[in-house]
């Protein structure tokens, strides 16, 4: 048999291990899972310092990235057709929808919400942050409004105007940040305390732990109160921390809360119609796919079925996964470095550790160690220096890092292991050499084939010609 078949098969297997995408199972997602938001067939996953990205299907979910942003606990997470916007305590991210961290800017907040290209960020005591988005996805701050107590969550309006929910203070209408520092436009009092909103057309809804209200904001400075949904069981303990998430369309209303279980709140009937979805916290929905996240049972999908959403099928996920990504890198982002370079990073799982520097594969570390070194000398074209850990799990999982960076100092980095001084390399090698040196290779030579040879045919020259002078 000829071996070219077989040579051809181990070709191809090598070439698919290392191009074909590595997909890790939905046994890795796990609690505690911060924040969810879903997009066409895409989840999105924040789970504490850690955003995951996983690829829904008819009867499961696969995990194309894990990335550790390392900017604290992932707050809130909000997607549009562009860009993926992450809130942690520390700041605001901006990333393409694949996941690759294109801006981030410093100053925490407890929600988000989109219009256009403006992001609105409730930061509690520190009111609320206006960002602009640029057309790469980078962040301008553009104001921030200052409210009398906390700002729990923001609602833009068409017309430039938010809806503010500020807990026991109320809700209020505001308006844009060309008036900021102004009154507020309109004060509902009969809305309170109020910590999650949410708008579908003209009806905007406001929750609170016992309470979720119907406003018809038609006429925004005229709002109509239309129905109170009382949620059962009410949480009376601890009301201000007790509201998780807050999802409505034209018939149902999805309400996750901590400590408790989530709701679905029939929207059609005039007396609330309540069913329980067991323990809840975050909730995000894609199609007639629901996924709710708590810190007991880590992430449950519910399959909702007919008009109003009645409970079908649930598929439990597993709850129980080590994290990945590499964290904790030396040098620290945004410092600096001089050869030899010792790249240092926390290990999740995992003991082969792919070595990214500015864009390229620069080498494999394989070591169970947790705590996985990597040295190198690297001649610069730039002074910055990007580099990236990529762990490769046993099951094909690719856990990615941040891309971290480094100034280099130019002046301390060397390609060659002996430098020689620049006039010395553009001299003839002869003329750089001592005449001991020369000496040495000459014998060196002399005493090699080569020179046996050189000297045979100098000798039988020297005959050759003694020949013709005694003839002549």
């Amino acid at each position: 048999m000829s071996p070219r078949p077989l040579l051809i098969a181990l070709f191809c297997a090598l070439v698919f291990g290392i191009f074909a995408p590595a997909r890790a199972q939905e046994s890795r997602l796990h609690a505690p899972i911060t924040a969810l938001w879903a997009d066409s067939d895409r989840l999105y996953v924040g789970q504490a310092e850690t955003l995951l990205i996983a690829r829904i299907s008819p009867n499961s979910l696969e995990v194309e990235r894990q990335i550790a942003l390392n900017r604290g606990e992932i707050r809130d997470l909000y997607a549009n057709e562009h860009y993926l916007f992450v809130l942690t305590e520390s700041g605001l991210a901006s990333l393409d929808l694949g996941g690759t961290l294109i801006d981030f800017v410093v100053g925490g907040g407890y929600h988000l919400s989109l219009s256009g290209d403006r992001v609105y960020v409730a930061a509690l005591a520190a009111g609320v942050r206006l960002y602009f988005v640029g057309e790469t996805g980078l962040l301008v701050e553009a104001g921030t409004l200052q409210v009398p107590g906390k700002a729990f969550a923001v609602q833009p309006t068409q017309a430039d105007q938010i809806w503010v929910a500020e807990g026991e203070n109320g809700l209020k209408l505001y308006e844009g940040p060309h008036a900021w520092g102004s009154p507020p436009l309109v004060t509902i009092p009969d809305i309170l305390p109020v910590y999650a909103l949410s708008q579908n057309a003209h009806l905007l809804y406001a929750l609170n732990s016992e309470t979720l209200f119907q406003v018809d904001v038609s006429l925004p400075r005229n709002p109509r109160l239309l129905n109170q949904f009382p949620l059962n069981p009410p949480l009376v303990s601890s009301p201000e921390g007790s509201v998780g998430s807050l999802w409505t369309s034209d018939t149902l209303a999805l309400i996750g809360r901590f400590g408790t279980e989530a709701l679905k709140v029939d929207l059609t009937l005039t007396s609330s119609a309540i069913s329980l979805l067991g323990a809840g916290e975050a909730i995000a929905v894609s199609g007639a796919d629901v996924f709710i996240s708590s810190s007991q049972m880590g992430l449950r999908r519910l399959k909702l079925e007919g008009v109003n959403g009645n409970a079908g099928h649930t598929w439990e996920i597993a709850a129980s996964a080590e994290i990945c990504a590499p964290s904790l890198a030396q040098p620290v982002d945004n410092g600096t470095a001089q050869s030899p370079i010792l790249l240092t990073w926390q290990a999740g799982c995992g003991s082969t550790h792919e070595v990214w520097v500015n864009g390229t594969l620069a080498g494999v570390v394989d070591t169970p160690d947790p705590t996985p070194t990597y040295t190198f000398t690297y001649h610069p074209t730039v002074s910055m220096v990007a580099w990236q850990v990529v762990t490769v799990d046993s099951q094909g999982g690719r856990g990615e890092s941040p891309l971290w960076r480094f100034e280099a100092n130019p002046d301390n980095w060397t390609a060659l292991p002996v430098p020689l001084p620049i006039g010395d390399l553009e001299r003839p090698i002869l003329t750089t050499v001592s005449p001991t040196t020369l000496l040495m290779l000459t014998c060196a030579v002399s005493m090699s084939g080569l020179g046996i040879i050189v000297a045979a045919a100098w000798w039988l020259g020297v005959r050759a010609q003694r020949r013709s002078e005694t003839l002549l």
